[in-house]
């Protein structure tokens, strides 16, 4: 009887034992494996991934230059991680630049501009390459300052009236009337100040007398003077009194 319960039990420790024995088996195959891909990979150079290349660049300090209308130089400063060029273009004359190439660094552009002598306001375009990385400056170059009158002498009778002064100018300009002249030569008020017109009224002279007034058009150094001439009035209305004496 006690071997035939025996019997099950010796059997069920075979079976537990080579379970345990397969067990102990994979482990030493996974080890064997792990062991053989560590000695052949020791001796092999793992390849370095490949850097991208740095990507060019033009870096520009400082405000945009502004030069006078006489001519001068302004200077800009700018930086690049490659071998640079400056360049203006081939239509624009009036327009330099030194260095116009150079390598890798920070350095200053200094640019030259001859003299402006036009009525307005001029622009040009300054272009710094580095590899295929490009930056443009806009140089501006202030007019010529400019303040006309299309004549410098007006005649009236001497029954008066109106005139108009028609200025031509790129300034803002001021008007100024000698004051000895004040009181009979004024700015026509019935008629608004434009930007290219002054109109002016004369009151009627009275005397036998011719009589003389400047206009003074100004803006800073710039200077404009009319001289208005009313001629004498030699109507009956006039004053015997005032009529110049001849000598016969």
């Amino acid at each position: 009887m006690l071997q035939n319960n025996y019997l099950p039990l010796k059997n069920k420790l075979k079976t537990n034992n080579s379970n345990n024995m397969k067990d102990t088996l994979r482990i030493l195959l996974a080890v064997m494996m792990f062991c053989f891909w560590s000695c052949s990979s020791e001796g092999e150079d793992i390849p370095e991934p490949t850097p991208k290349p740095e990507s060019n660049k033009v870096e520009i300090s400082g405000s945009v230059p502004v030069v006078e209308q006489k001519g001068s130089t302004a200077t800009v400063t700018f930086t690049t991680n490659a071998a640079w060029t400056a360049s203006v273009s081939s239509s624009t004359s009036w327009v330099t630049v030194s260095p116009t190439s150079g390598n890798a660094g920070t350095h200053t552009l200094t640019i030259t501009t001859t003299e402006n002598d036009t009525y307005d306001e001029r622009n040009a375009t300054v272009t710094i390459k580095a590899g295929n990385a490009s930056k443009n400056i806009t140089v501006t170059q202030k007019q010529k300052d400019a303040l006309i009158v299309t004549s410098n002498k007006v005649e009236m009778g001497a029954e008066g009236g109106n005139f108009t002064v028609e200025v031509k100018a790129n300034v803002k300009y001021q008007y100024e009337i000698e004051e000895a002249a004040q009181s009979w030569l004024a700015l026509d008020a019935s008629r608004a100040l434009t930007t290219s017109s002054l109109k002016f009224k004369v009151q009627k002279n009275e005397k036998t007398s011719q009589r003389i007034g400047t206009i003074i058009i100004s803006f800073e150094e710039l200077r404009q003077e009319i001289e208005v001439i009313q001629n004498a009035n030699f109507t009956s209305e006039g004053n015997i009194e005032d009529m110049p004496e001849q000598e016969f």
